[in-house]
């Protein structure tokens, strides 16, 4: 295997990034003797990194710095005239356009999550944070496998990239496997559910084998998974024909504070998502009209 790796870390001054990118390389050639590496420096005449591996290595000069609108629109014509089978960033931006797997490693979301961390000043943080928010969710939506250095980091990407988002009123999409389901209302006491699957460009068939797993084991009628969702339909279609209610309540855990509070967080068996569900789509629905 052929890897483009961003070393362009590695360049000047020393810094975190660059000594987990040439301990990185350093681990990955001592593993696999048949790897083969291009690194993409800010100039080709720089000192050597690895010189016990200099036959398998070979530079490509790249003279922007690495955190630069640069890596995203200009580095892709450069690589697309090398020989590669796979990118790796060890810094969260990535070249656009690119036809190979690329991956990323994740030091932390901190410009997404709270960009007060990153500096004190309102402008500096309004500028770089739109320049790093946009890069970093990018950069995570494009590769095929994200890398992190910490198990903080893991979570805080899972907590930040929601596994389920609907689209009001009855399209859920789910980013990990990749599939879409959709619920189509066909009578009053019927519904199709229809289950969509997509194959990643670039991504292993693995993926896309994952996700028609997951499509059968918990979209089908045999489910193992959702059949304690399927009594619950059938338990609500023999209530609502009993006839003595004429509204379904959805005051499970209500407090008056949520009408002003929202975002917040809630739990499973809470009814605030359904009830912030209707507000929302009745707010949409007479915005004009107010």
């Amino acid at each position: 295997m052929r890897v483009a790796f961003d070393a362009r870390y590695l360049d000047g001054q020393r810094s975190g990034i660059g000594s987990y990118s040439l301990n990185l390389l350093r681990a990955l050639l001592r593993e696999d003797p048949e790897l083969e590496l291009l690194l993409i420096r800010r100039r080709r005449s720089g000192p050597p990194l690895l010189d016990e591996a200099l036959p398998r290595v070979s530079t490509l000069a790249f003279p922007f710095p690495p955190n630069s609108p640069a890596t995203r629109h200009l580095l892709w014509p450069w690589l697309s005239r090398q020989r590669f089978d796979l990118f790796h960033s060890p810094f969260p931006l990535l070249p656009a356009r690119l036809d190979r797997p690329r991956l990323v490693t994740v030091h932390d979301i901190m410009w997404l999550v709270n960009p007060r961390f990153n500096s004190n000043s309102p402008p500096l943080r309004w500028v770089a944070g739109t320049f790093y928010r946009r890069g970093l969710e990018q950069a995570m939506a494009d590769a095929a496998c994200i890398l992190t250095v910490s198990e903080a980091s893991r979570r805080a990407i899972l907590e930040h990239s929601p596994q389920n988002v609907v689209l009001y009123p009855s399209l859920a999409v789910k980013g990990s496997p990749q599939t879409i389901r959709v619920i189509r209302p066909v009578a009053v006491d019927r519904t199709v559910i229809e289950a969509w699957n997509f194959r990643t460009v670039g991504g292993p068939d693995l993926l896309f084998d994952r996700a028609l797993n997951y499509s059968r084991l918990v979209f089908s009628p045999m489910s193992i998974v959702a059949h304690d969702d399927i009594h619950l339909f059938e338990q609500q279609q023999q209530g609502l024909r009993s006839g003595p209610n004429d509204w379904v309540s959805l005051h499970r855990d209500f407090n008056a504070a949520e009408l002003d509070t929202l975002p917040m967080d809630t739990n499973g068996s809470s009814e605030l998502l359904i009830r912030n569900q209707y507000r929302a789509w009745a707010a949409h629905m007479t915005r004009r009209i107010a």
